[in-house]
């Protein structure tokens, strides 16, 4: 599954910038099964493709999953 990632990045100018990212992909009971996370010098990617394995590598099984997508910033704000 394909993934379009849209978290907004602060204009340098304003002095305000992007510092933790995170998209986590939960099960139907609320499991975490994959996160992909990254900070300042990671940005995130414009697309993540899931391709259905967990944190460490193995398939999951068919249901219903959901994501998550938070940010923090250098101002404090953290909208999720």
């Amino acid at each position: 599954m394909n993934f379009s990632v849209s978290i907004p990045l602060p204009d340098a100018k304003t002095g305000n910038k992007l510092s933790f990212w995170k998209i986590e992909i939960f099960s139907e009971d609320g499991k975490s099964v994959k996160v992909y996370s990254g900070d300042e010098k990671n940005l995130p990617p414009s697309q993540i493709l899931f391709d259905g394995k967990n944190q460490d590598g193995k398939l999951i099984a068919d249901g219903r999953y959901y994501a998550t997508v938070s940010a923090r910033y250098l101002n404090g704000a953290e909208p999720e």
